[in-house]
C-alpha cells in the first residue's frame, strides 16, 4: 500500500546583506533568493517508489526519520537504511 502526501513550495531565504543592498540602492525590483523544495511523506511497503517519482532532478536530499512511531528504535534504524540502499541503487 503506498500512502503519500507531496507537497511543492519555496522557502524564502533570509539575508541581511540583501536587505541592506536594497536600502541603499532602492532598487525599483527586488528578488531575494527562494529555495524550491519538495516535501515527500512517504510511507508503506515501498516509499522509495514515491520518493524516486517525486525527487528526480533534485539537487540533494535532507531526510527526516520519525523515530517514536514504532514500538522498537531498531526497527525505524533498519527502515532508514532499507531507504538508503534503495535510494544509492537507484541512482546506479
Amino acid at each position: 500500500m503506498h500512502n503519500e502526501i507531496c507537497v511543492r513550495g519555496q522557502a524564502m531565504v533570509p539575508d541581511e546583506r540583501f536587505d541592506q543592498l536594497v536600502e541603499i540602492y532602492k532598487p525599483l525590483k527586488v528578488s531575494p533568493a527562494k529555495v524550491p523544495f519538495v516535501d515527500v511523506h512517504a510511507v508503506g511497503e515501498h516509499p522509495w517508489e514515491s520518493l524516486r517519482q517525486n525527487l528526480s532532478g533534485t539537487d540533494g536530499i535532507l531526510h527526516v526519520v520519525d523515530g517514536f512511531s514504532l514500538p522498537d528504535a531498531q526497527l525505524s534504524l533498519d527502515s532508514y537504511r532499507k531507504l538508503e540502499d534503495e535510494l544509492i541503487l537507484s541512482t546506479c
